[in-house]
């Protein structure tokens, strides 16, 4: 850009030039915008020619992103396995532990409660039932 033609831009920043030479001044300017977008179609243009796949998806990375996705299908249906596997052997253990607590609270006391169970239950069926008599059998070790 020369020296006068930025004077020039500069008068008529400041309205110091004549209607004819901002006329001049503005159809010199309006060229340079024509210019401008012609220069940049071209590069455009031009860069579409040097890479006219540059915004297409590729074979390799096509591949890739189906692989990625695959993985990810695998890791959540592993992730669900392992989660129903915990839960089952969760439940087990809970079941066991319980089962060991029951014997463990029916076969201790002196006596045991068990006994006493048997025997409440043995003295209600005789009441309410007379002349029947109900041997429960129950001799069986705790666990």
């Amino acid at each position: 850009m020369t020296d006068d033609f930025k004077r020039k831009l500069q008068d008529y920043k400041n309205g110091k030039l004549s209607d004819e030479e901002r006329a001049e001044l503005e159809q010199q300017l309006e060229k340079m915008e024509i210019y401008q977008s012609y220069l940049d179609e071209m590069l455009d243009g031009e860069e579409e020619h040097r890479n006219p796949g540059a915004n297409r998806v590729t074979d390799k990375e096509l591949n890739m992103y189906k692989r990625e996705a695959s993985l990810l299908r695998k890791g959540k249906w592993r992730a669900r396995i392992g989660t129903v596997f915990t839960l089952i052997s969760l439940y087990i253990i809970v079941t066991v532990l319980t089962s060991i607590g029951t014997a463990l609270y029916y076969w201790t006391g002196d006596p045991n409660r068990y006994d006493i169970y048997r025997d409440v239950v043995e003295s209600a069926i005789a009441v309410t039932y007379p002349n029947v008599t109900v041997h429960i059998s129950g001799e069986q070790e705790p666990i």
